[in-house]
């Protein structure tokens, strides 16, 4: 997957998803590397006894994948391509094996052969999608999404998140709001979407459309944090006053630092210093702008 670096702006929406966000993504199960070695052994004896038997092939492919053979998940993959070559599956494997190596040219390849077999198959238009963006072919890559995304009711919000990131990087922050947005009304109204909402609607200066979506989604939040967002939203529209209120309004509310030491946490005192800090960048741009007026 294509990591993209978050403008500035994005620093209190990186750091409020970490608080309130990850809680509602469900965990996914991890398996040891022992766990995966005694299946990768399993899987051969079976093998041995059944060598024609191509899903055999790729369940051995997928195991070596995750547990880093990628060069014998290849030929695994190969394997069962060989014996069932009307089959997606093997060349949507092995565009996820070259995809983890770099080897972005060859994954984009596989994953347009598993296509041609099956063309909705999502998986390997979602991993075609991440090769065109490789290739600067943005625009392709969130069509693939896009098309994706409009044939799935379920979706996973990370694949919303994903295309508005494209969007946004190209400046299209309009776009990637009227995508999220689209998730919202599948998915429900979570931080998890509304949060980089949010950010791209400051982007793009739509800064009461931002702070309407904040207020919709506050109760899923600590308040002080999404205090601290408010006030941020209303100092990047100028509204200096209302924004000063809502830094001191979330500082007085949290609990002194003595508490916070005895009970052993530090979340509160890292937001303590964001709020100061903030005050601080406020009171900075105040005594710019009567700088300014002054030698006016």
């Amino acid at each position: 997957m294509r990591s993209f670096p978050p403008p500035v702006s994005l620093r209190t929406s990186l750091i409020l998803s970490l608080t309130a966000v990850l809680p509602f993504i469900p965990a996914r199960p991890v398996q040891a590397h022992g766990d995966l070695d005694v299946r990768i052994a399993q899987l051969t004896d079976k093998l041995t006894a059944e060598p024609s038997n191509a899903t055999l092939w790729l369940e051995r492919a997928d195991v070596r994948r995750q547990h880093g053979e990628n060069a014998a998940a290849h030929s695994d993959a190969d394997q069962a391509a060989g014996l069932r070559p009307d089959w997606a599956a093997p060349q949507l494997q092995l565009a996820r094996i070259q995809f983890a190596q770099n080897l972005f040219s060859d994954a984009q390849i596989s994953a347009e052969a598993a296509l041609r077999l099956e063309p909705d198959n999502a998986d390997a238009r979602v991993l075609r999608a991440r090769c065109l963006v490789r290739f600067a072919r943005t625009n392709d890559g969130i069509a693939d999404l896009t098309h994706v995304l409009t044939g799935s009711a379920t979706a996973l919000p990370d694949l919303y998140l994903e295309r508005a990131a494209w969007q946004a990087e190209g400046g299209d922050f309009a776009g990637a709001v009227k995508g999220l947005d689209e998730g919202i009304r599948k998915l429900g109204n979570t931080p998890s979407l509304a949060l980089p909402a949010i950010e791209y609607e400051r982007q793009s200066g739509m800064f009461s459309a931002a702070l309407a979506r904040l207020d919709s989604v506050k109760r899923y939040l600590p308040r002080t944090s999404a205090m601290l967002l408010r006030g941020e939203v209303l100092a990047d529209a100028g509204r200096t006053l209302e924004a000063r209120i809502a830094y001191e309004t979330a500082l007085a509310e949290l609990p002194p630092s003595e508490e916070q030491q005895s009970n052993g946490t530090h979340h509160s005192e890292a937001l303590r210093t964001q709020l100061r800090q903030a005050l601080q960048r406020l009171e900075g741009n105040l005594h710019g702008q009567n700088a300014v007026k002054n030698s006016n």
